[in-house]
Order: C-alpha cells, then sequence, then structure tokens
C-alpha cells in the first residue's frame, strides 16, 4: 500500500500543479469579463470557471478515498488537503508532494528527519512515479521538489540527444511547458538532478 500510495499522491500532486495553473487562469479570465464584459462572455466565464471548481471536487473527492485506506499517520492530514482542495483556490500541490514523502517513509513524519533525508525522499517519490507517466518538467520539478529551471534544461540536453520518450506539445503559449517526458525514459536524468541537488 506505501508504494501505491506514494506514487499515486505524486502523480496527484503533478496532475493538480498544472490544474492549478488552469485554475488560476480561468479565476482571472472569470474576474475580468464579471467587471468589463458581456452577458454572455460573462455566463461563458462562469461555466468555465464552474467547470473547473468541478475538477478540484472531484480531485477532493479521489483524495478523500484514498485517505480511508492511508496510514493513520497521514490520514487526517489528507482529509484536510480535500477540504482545501475543495473549498479553496489554494495551490495543495508542495503540502501533497510532504505527505508523499511522509508515505514513502512509512508514514513516519518528522519535519526535521524529512528535511535531514530530503535526498531519500525525493528518491522515494522518484520511485514512486509509473514509467510510461507522461510529465512535463514543471510537473517532474514538483514532484521531486526539485527547481524547475534547471531540470528543464537538464531534460532539453536529453530530449535532443533522443529521438523517443518525449512528446512535444504544438499548442502551447510561450509561458507553458513545450515537452512532455516519459518517467521510464528520464529516470536517470531525474536521479542525476536529485543527486546534484
Amino acid at each position: 500500500m506505501t508504494r501505491e500510495l506514494t506514487q499515486w499522491l505524486a502523480e496527484l500532486a503533478g496532475e493538480l500543479r498544472s490544474e492549478q495553473h488552469s485554475h488560476d487562469e480561468v479565476r482571472e479570465i472569470w474576474r475580468d469579463n464579471l467587471a468589463t464584459g458581456t452577458p454572455d462572455s460573462k455566463h461563458r466565464a462562469t461555466e468555465l470557471l464552474k467547470r473547473t471548481k468541478a475538477i478540484r471536487l472531484e480531485r477532493a473527492n479521489q483524495l478523500r478515498d484514498v485517505a480511508t485506506e492511508a496510514p493513520q499517520s497521514i490520514k487526517a492530514n489528507l482529509f484536510k488537503l480535500a477540504i482545501r482542495l475543495e473549498t479553496s483556490g489554494d495551490d495543495v500541490t508542495d503540502d501533497l508532494c510532504e505527505l508523499a514523502a511522509e508515505a514513502a517513509a512509512g508514514g513516519n513524519f518528522d519535519p526535521a528527519s524529512v528535511a535531514s533525508n530530503q535526498q531519500a525522499n525525493e528518491n522515494s517519490l522518484l520511485a514512486g512515479l509509473r514509467d510510461e507517466a507522461m510529465m512535463n518538467h514543471r510537473h517532474l520539478a514538483g514532484v521531486l521538489q526539485l527547481e524547475s529551471e534547471p531540470l528543464r534544461k537538464r531534460l532539453n540536453r536529453w530530449r535532443k540527444k533522443n529521438g523517443d520518450g518525449w512528446q512535444e506539445l504544438t499548442e502551447a503559449t510561450s509561458k507553458e511547458p513545450r515537452y512532455l517526458y516519459r518517467v521510464g525514459d528520464v529516470r536517470e536524468v531525474l536521479r542525476e538532478a536529485i543527486n546534484a541537488k
């Protein structure tokens, strides 16, 4: 259960980081349209905001379901995160990464020990990611608690040497990550990034 829980929490953290970015953009669009938009654009923006809130509610419910089976030491914190996810616009991914590290450590969470064993926890988080998962550099950095820009550069160097194991997102904006990486193919690059930290 611990490995599966760690894997699930790490993947959820990556997905939530991306969804948080979209949620923030939708809230901004909604605010802009509320103030200056036409009735039709206000309606569309409100519907879009409702959909993003429904996605957050679904994620919160998934988190609750997992919390019921989680080790006692992190169960309450998972339920608290589910409530925050459902009721606020807060970004809970960092807290979720900490809980994934705690689950990887067998539920024995002590902030001082996490700091002293950070590399071991990050390697545990890496071990929790499925090989077939496709993630961008920001998601990977968030899940593995790494700096995003150095990881992006490292992955770009790897991508230029390898024809497989990555996918270009042709419709990504200039502010969005342009590439997804298959975890199994870049696992060694990620391990090197963790060890270089």
